[in-house]
């Protein structure tokens, strides 16, 4: 093969493998399947639409969203919520939370280890207390009847976050 069909060649497989790179690093950075804060698996029964630095985005759950301002320093604007009862899209300014139910999809049941890889407690999740959203008061007594926790307005509860 002659020098130029090498060269050729090499060109030819290093723009292959850099597009074969440059695909995997967006399926990586993209977080289409994952919250956009801390990259748990979206919930379709808690998910969150909101802007953040003027640009939409989808969150695991409100708590997740509000605990932006904490972490960030920036506000997070709710734009929708998604109703427990009825897995449907929900305005945040009619929305009825329940705050700290034993129901949280973000959290797991895995133990948290110190360096010294004994049991450690956690001190912060930005998905805890859990906040569960709901349309009708009716529903949210309902589920705090079976998963404790207490009843608030969305707009509440954002405010006090947004301190």
């Amino acid at each position: 093969m002659s020098r130029k069909g090498n060269i050729a060649g090499l060109a030819v497989l290093f723009a292959i493998a850099a597009l074969a790179a440059y695909a995997g690093w967006r399926m990586r950075s993209s977080n289409a399947d994952g919250c956009e804060l801390c990259a748990r698996p979206l919930h379709e029964r808690s998910k969150v639409i909101g802007l953040l630095d003027g640009k939409k985005k989808t969150f695991c759950c409100p708590a997740c969203a509000l605990t932006a301002h904490r972490q960030l320093r920036e506000k997070v604007r709710i734009l929708q919520l998604t109703d427990y009862a009825t897995d449907t899209p929900l305005d945040p300014a009619a929305a009825f939370i329940v705050k700290g139910s034993n129901v949280n999809h973000c959290l797991h049941d895995h133990v948290l280890l110190d360096r010294d890889h004994q049991p450690s407690s956690m001190d912060f999740d930005r998905c805890s207390p859990s906040l569960i959203a709901f349309r009708n008061e009716r529903d949210a007594v309902e589920f705090i009847r079976s998963h404790g926790g207490r009843l608030e307005r969305f707009t509440d509860v954002a405010a006090a976050y947004q301190k």
